[in-house]
């Protein structure tokens, strides 16, 4: 059944928490808290949040820390890189450009720009990531060299040279260049750069004060640091010069401000059918046979992740930002979402206890999803050994990439167990990026050991029956991935 508009939810004000063969209901505020509570005190969130229900704020705090070094405690007002939530305010911008005539989102990009070698593309296709464009900035090497350096406007238009992937229109390929080229269209059509236009246009008038654009140089009050994990530690995130992704990922911002964006222009505008939903995905909730459709950003750069959820049909906006690049943002928010909405808790991450638990088998491989054959255990043995005494910054920088396409690993059908004095760690793609987390042991039988990782929600169960060992990773959102590895020794 999907709700409309004008039907009437009941939503419980508490949810029931349930402690040995007790139950005690607890106000859905409260609820809030104890989740992120929960998240943050196992060290798998640094960020923060906010959940307003009908205008109403429910739950606004930082957790964790926003400044490392310095030991400096996360605010709800502290500003946070917002990554690809910055595609939304491009949209904006452009279609406020459209409401005074200088442009129309149907123009072909050269009535504009007449040089641009593709005279196909429209506007609109830039905005629906449907343009074609060969998007380089997923690249290794684009993130090796590219992204480490200043950008102009000029050289952004630059990287558009390159032949079509496929014909505009013809099918969907998400594009970090497309909305590049968008910001350099809003300097062009409105004669200021991007951040005058969007500071003049929308933030000002939105009253929202702690948000902007990040050249790379700026100094921004009260910015959280963004970091990474390797290992046991936390670490500096790789650098991204912030130039390179102008109208793509450029924008910080405040879950406060975010919030006052929502009420002051996302609610009104996402009444009904909302035509022009750029830079936003879309999907649904289904509880107890309802379905709640939702739309929803998601951002990820250069050690921060951010992720908002707006049920605009219900009046539910959930903001989380983080400043640690492998936080299951997602997962939390939809964990929030669907206590707001009205159902039962899902779960809650477990409290690891750090204990002297050995294996009962030996667990070091690589973990495929799919059958292979296993031919190669002197090269395997060989990449183990290598990673095991890899530096963060090996790792970030794709060091390894190239022996997994000789050894016919995919990243998204494998990990990898390795050993390291005396710990098991866990090597993994989390979104965009490879990391190596420690393994936690929790729980172990003579057949099986269960593992969870530090600084992520996730949960590791091996078991082995004498010749290969089974591996289930569980993501923080429920996912499974499940894979056997020959085991190296």
């Amino acid at each position: 059944m999907r709700r409309s508009g004008s039907a009437k939810i009941v939503r419980s004000k508490h949810v029931e928490w349930k402690g040995g063969c007790s139950v005690r209901p607890l106000p859905l505020a409260e609820s809030l808290e104890r989740v992120m509570e929960a998240y943050s005190s196992r060290g798998c969130f640094y960020g923060s949040v906010l959940v307003g229900l009908k205008g109403e704020i429910l739950l606004k705090k930082g957790y964790g820390l926003a400044n490392v070094e310095f030991g400096i405690a996360n605010s709800a007002a502290y500003p946070f890189r917002i990554a690809s939530f910055s595609k939304a305010f491009t949209a904006q911008a452009v279609l406020a450009l459209q409401e005074q005539g200088r442009l129309h989102i149907t123009d072909r990009l050269v009535r504009h720009f007449p040089a641009f070698p593709h005279k196909e593309i429209t506007i609109e296709h830039l905005l629906a990531h449907t343009s074609g464009l060969d998007d380089a900035s997923f690249s290794l090497a684009s993130w090796q060299i590219a992204q480490r350096l200043y950008h102009t406007a000029e050289k952004r238009l630059e990287s558009a040279n390159k032949p079509l992937l496929f014909a505009p229109g013809s099918r969907s390929m998400y594009s970090n260049l497309g909305y590049m080229l968008l910001a350099a269209l809003i300097e062009q059509c409105s004669g200021k750069s991007y951040t005058a236009f969007l500071e003049e246009q929308l933030f000002r008038p939105l009253g929202m004060d702690h948000t902007g654009n990040d050249d790379g140089r700026k100094v921004v009050r009260h910015l959280a640091a963004g970091y990474s994990v390797h290992k046991e530690d936390v670490i500096r995130a790789e650098f991204a010069d912030m130039s390179y992704g102008q109208g793509a990922f450029s924008l910080y911002s405040t879950v406060e401000d975010l919030y006052r964006w929502y009420e002051r222009h996302v609610k009104p505008s996402f009444r009904g059918d909302a035509p022009y939903a750029f830079g936003w995905g879309k999907d649904q909730f289904t509880i107890g046979g309802t379905v709640f459709p939702f739309y929803w950003l998601a951002g990820d750069v250069s050690g921060y992740t951010a992720y908002m959820v707006n049920a605009v049909d219900e009046d539910v906006c959930i903001i989380v930002l983080g400043n640690i690049d492998i936080t299951p943002v997602a997962g939390i928010a939809k964990q929030l979402a669907h206590l707001v909405l009205g159902d039962e808790l899902l779960f809650l991450p477990p409290q690891p206890q750090q204990t002297s638990i050995e294996p009962p088998f030996a667990v070091r491989g690589i973990y495929r999803s799919v059958r292979f054959e296993d031919t190669r255990e002197l090269e395997e043995n060989k990449l183990l050994a290598r990673l095991e005494e890899a530096t963060a910054g090996d790792i970030a920088n794709g060091m390894f990439l190239r022996d997994f396409e000789l050894l016919a690993i995919n990243p998204a059908e494998a990990f990898l167990v390795l050993e390291s004095r005396n710990k098991a760690y866990l090597y993994i793609r989390i979104r965009y990026s490879w990391v190596m987390l420690e393994l936690i042991p929790v729980a172990v039988s003579n057949k099986s050991i269960e593992y969870t990782t530090s600084y992520y929600d996730g949960r590791l169960e091996l078991s082995s029956d004498g010749r290969v060992v089974r591996g289930i990773f569980t993501y923080p959102d429920g996912k499974r991935l499940e894979a056997l590895a020959s085991v190296r020794k």
